[in-house]
């Protein structure tokens, strides 16, 4: 009852899928395959200039993102004497795998290249590398995708022993395998294609291209034989 009442109110925003049909379909938005909004009804793409726009495969969107494709501060000049209109057009282009935090904007113009992640509140202008890390106002590269990776990677066991640490304190007991949700499955569940199939809830992830999450699951191991290891191990710290 909800859900229709959702799309009853928010037509072609009451989920993700029914937004990316109607930029494709109804406004002529050239958006890729896989795209993930999430919040569409608080997300603002422009679609006064749909020819000058590109969104890839694989774009995730997050609430409050704004993606323009126009400018009308000309419309200044033209209430100053002597001054004219000056008409202006680019191209504003998002490539695939690309993650847009909340509430960025990304101006007319912006091109962003392949496997770029946004931080959150970055505001967006010029043009930027694939596999960049791309953050602040006026949002600047701040590094590449691999160190970013690499850091991360460095602190995923500790923001692991963080996540059950703190729900012991607040639930006095240690997270069931499924509510550790699937953040951190890869530490723990053995990478073969069985459990991806039979643990599907624990590898639930939007916005991705499967066959290479497949690829990459399946040609690494995790770090601990089991989940009952991975607790005795944050146990004793």
């Amino acid at each position: 009852m909800k859900q229709l009442l959702r799309k009853l109110v928010f037509p072609y925003t009451y989920s993700s899928e029914a937004y990316v049909k109607a930029l494709r379909n109804k406004y002529n938005i050239d958006i890729g395959e896989n795209c993930m909004i999430w919040s569409p009804n608080k997300v603002y793409i422009d679609i006064q200039r749909p020819h000058l726009l590109h969104i890839g495969d694989y774009v995730k969107i997050t609430s409050g993102v704004n993606i323009i494709c126009h400018d009308y501060s000309r419309s200044v000049f033209m209430s100053v004497p002597g001054y004219e209109n000056v008409g202006e057009a680019r191209e504003t282009y998002i490539g695939d795998n690309v993650f847009i935090g909340m509430n960025s904007i990304i101006l007319m113009g912006s091109v962003i290249g392949d496997n770029c992640i946004i931080g959150a509140g970055s505001v967006v202008s010029g043009k930027f590398e694939k596999n960049s890390i791309i953050v602040g106002n006026p949002a600047k590269k701040i590094c590449s995708l691999e160190d970013y990776y690499r850091r991360k990677k460095e602190q995923e066991l500790n923001s692991a022993k963080l996540f059950v640490k703190k729900w012991h304190e607040k639930y006095g007991r240690y997270p069931s395998i499924n509510e550790m949700t699937n953040a951190f499955s890869w530490l723990y569940v053995p990478h073969t294609l069985e459990n991806l199939q039979e643990n599907s809830n624990l590898f639930n992830y939007n916005g991705i291209n499967d066959e290479i999450f497949k690829n990459n699951y399946l040609n690494t191991k995790p770090q601990f034989e089991t989940y009952e290891e991975f607790l005795i191990y944050c146990k004793k710290e």
